[in-house]
């Protein structure tokens, strides 16, 4: 009795996220612009916020102070709601005299992860805008030039990150790539790509929602069956080691779908 209660409320929980799913890749959630105004001629810059509001004044004052750069319109997916008004209070306290023109911000339902910020870019294109998107984590510090560098290496048909690999058949078979190389694996934090990336719905509609929080390890496979080139960005970026850094609880459920992908 017990197992056939979980499997229906299992079921009953996948359901709700395919439809949410299904809403959020057609744009429908509701965003709000809490300081500034975006413009089309800057760089759209996407992220997620979980657990590490503490950080967000640091996170929008590197932002801001970005030389060299476009001016920068950042849109924020908080995925914990609890934290929704801490998070409000960070970004209408931030004085902006730089790069940072506007901000927007997106208050989840649930904690979908990292794919959040994807639908921030899958909006973006149904809006008619074309060109490049920019994705940052909230756990790293980037140097002042870091936006002026991507932006000048940007190129259409690519996505262009820091944190990129060459990889062998399995996941944990890699080493860092240099500027130039071909790349397998590409961390979206710290990156910049096309948007056409998220031109199609399939981005969305193709991967698993059980692997909702792998959107690195999909990306990397979507992108170059789609005409995305992977590339390494020549410069790097600081990442904050803190407790709340889910990545070494997800390692084991990223190779078992690096190797799904591998084998399908």
């Amino acid at each position: 009795m017990r197992l056939a209660l979980e499997r229906t409320a299992r079921a009953a929980k996948d359901r709700a996220a395919a439809v949410l799913r299904d809403r959020w890749a057609a744009g429908r959630f509701r965003a709000s612009t809490v300081v500034g105004e975006p413009g089309d001629d800057g760089l759209p810059v996407v992220m997620c916020a979980w657990k590490r509001i503490d950080r967000l004044g640091e996170v929008l004052a590197g932002l801001d102070a970005q030389q060299g750069s476009p001016p920068l319109d950042l849109g924020i997916w908080n995925n914990r709601r609890g934290d929704h008004d801490r998070l409000l209070e960070a970004v209408r306290s931030i004085e902006r005299r730089g790069a940072l023109r506007s901000v927007t911000v997106v208050r989840s339902g649930f904690n979908v992860g990292s794919i959040g910020r994807f639908y921030l870019a899958r909006r973006l294109w149904l809006s008619g805008r074309r060109g490049p998107f920019a994705v940052i984590d909230d756990d790293q510090r980037l140097p002042q030039d870091f936006f002026a560098v991507a932006a000048s290496s940007y190129r259409p048909g690519t996505a262009a990150g820091v944190w990129a690999f060459r990889v062998g058949e399995e996941y944990w078979e890699r080493r860092r790539a240099e500027p130039g190389d071909r790349v397998d694996h590409l961390g979206p934090g710290g990156m910049i790509a096309d948007l056409a990336l998220v031109s199609d719905r399939a981005f969305f509609d193709e991967l698993p929602l059980e692997h909702w929080h792998l959107d690195d390890v999909w990306m990397s496979h979507y992108a170059p069956a789609h005409g995305i080139e992977l590339v390494r960005l020549p410069t790097d970026v600081e990442f904050v080691d803190d407790d709340h850094n889910i990545y070494l609880g997800l390692a084991e459920q990223k190779v078992a779908f690096h190797r799904w992908l591998r084998e399908r």
